[in-house]
């Protein structure tokens, strides 16, 4: 319910147009602890309506359970830097869920990746401990 709250608001704010847009950035969604990428079928689903291609939609599935903190930093940054070069993109969209949004501020911390995000929405996750400059 709370996704389907955050997508209708960025609907009705224009954020995501019904038509196809080339500037709009891919979204990669990241689920939170105990969670899978099956978590964003209804967000995802919602955006490919607002007229988001299959492609610029991306779920980052990782194991939030037994999981290794530098393997799923890794596996973030490999992930976003393919989604770069398969849609010409210059950046991407983050959304994070939870622990999700954890994975998406270790992302953010590196000033030279942080370059690489042109938007980062947090659902439930904890506030920052501190701002980064290059990313406020």
């Amino acid at each position: 319910m709370r996704y389907q709250l955050f997508l209708a608001l960025l609907l009705t704010h224009g954020i995501i147009s019904a038509q196809f847009n080339k500037n709009i950035h891919p979204i990669i969604f990241i689920h939170g602890f105990l969670a899978s990428g099956d978590t964003w079928s209804n967000a995802v689903s919602y955006c490919k309506k607002a007229g988001y291609r299959e492609d610029q939609l991306i779920v980052f599935d990782w194991n939030s359970v037994g999981g290794n903190a530098r393997l799923t930093d890794s596996l973030l940054t490999k992930l976003i830097d393919s989604i770069l070069i398969k849609t010409g993109a210059t950046q991407v969209d983050l959304v994070g869920h939870s622990a999700g949004g954890g994975v998406a501020r270790n992302y953010l911390r590196d000033s030279i990746r942080a370059k690489n995000i042109a938007h980062y929405v947090q659902i439930g996750s904890r506030k920052w401990a501190s701002e980064y400059a290059w990313f406020p």
